[in-house]
């Protein structure tokens, strides 16, 4: 099996560190303003149990978790997510844990992300929300110093990473959310390649990308790269499953769908992991997949 080093797939912490100094100054593009609405949707239901699919629960994607349940009867995943929170300096942990308990003091208790996904200077972590306990939209930026929380300084910064939670009628109306793809089935006949584990990705390629699909457990994961820039999506691909080997996702009721581009843009936000909890949806984007992985798996 291959294994890359993250810096040939994820920029570099000092250029990480520049692009979210670019990133605070004010102004937005499309993704921030998009991201930055609350949804409206229909207050929370519960969910029958019967309601969720859960016939690709036989892997360990699928089934593991960083619920409390989950940290409790699994050793492993608390340890994954333990030395991941540890990782942190101090200054950071400290940072994201007062803001957390000023975000549920707002919405009450709901998982939040333990860690802030990033290197250099994430002790000037500042956060804005809007919403309610069902449905909220939380900001996370970066900036030259320390604001207070929700403060309107941060609303005028441009997010590295934005978490959403959307509460629909039903899980069947949540389960639609998900853009689910069982790569089998939509790229049947297209070129295939081989991943750890025994996992087989399908290509997807055309006129300026090249695309790779597979399933994991109840998760549909995409890589996309420009062919023009003479990208191809497999190094990205193999880092990712490393990634997960490493840390344990939030578990899908009943579907999840990951996609992830090559190309880093600075102030974009096109790396996307979004997983359904019964009537529930939660979708976290950032501007680095790497980012993107340690905040999902940091929910708690």
């Amino acid at each position: 099996m291959l294994n890359f080093k993250k810096l040939s797939l994820v920029v570099p912490v000092a250029l990480i560190a520049g692009t979210l100094a670019a990133c605070s100054q004010p102004g937005s593009n499309n993704a921030a303003d998009s991201s930055s609405t609350t949804s409206s949707s229909s207050s929370a239901s519960n969910t029958n149990n019967n309601d969720v699919d859960n016939s690709n629960a036989g892997s360990p994607i699928a089934t593991v978790g960083n619920d409390n349940n989950t940290l409790q009867n699994n050793p492993s995943a608390k340890r994954a997510l333990d030395r991941l929170i540890k990782a942190q300096p101090t200054p950071q942990r400290d940072r994201i844990k007062v803001l957390n308990t000023d975000l549920q003091a707002k919405l009450g208790k709901v998982a939040l992300p333990q860690v802030t996904g990033l290197g250099q200077g994430s002790e000037n972590l500042n956060i804005a929300y809007t919403g309610n306990h069902n449905n909220y939209t939380i900001n996370y930026t970066v900036g030259d110093k320390p604001l207070a929380f929700n403060s309107p300084a941060v609303t005028k910064q441009n997010p590295y990473a934005v978490l959403q939670k959307q509460t629909f009628n039903s899980a069947d109306e949540a389960k639609k959310q998900i853009s689910y793809i069982v790569a089998e089935d939509a790229f049947s006949g297209m070129p295939v390649t081989g991943l750890k584990s025994g996992i087989t990705a399908f290509y997807d390629q055309g006129a300026g990308h090249s695309n790779l699909y597979w399933n994991e457990g109840n998760w549909s994961l995409g890589v996309k790269a420009n062919s023009l820039a003479n990208q191809k999506p497999d190094p990205l691909a193999h880092q990712v499953l490393d990634w997960l080997d490493q840390y344990f996702l939030p578990a899908p009721k009943s579907v999840g769908q990951i996609s992830f581009n090559s190309t880093i843009t600075p102030r974009m936000r096109d790396q996307v992991i979004k997983w359904q909890d019964g009537n529930i949806v939660f979708t976290l984007t950032a501007h680095d997949p790497e980012t993107a992985v340690k905040m999902a798996a940091s929910i708690r």
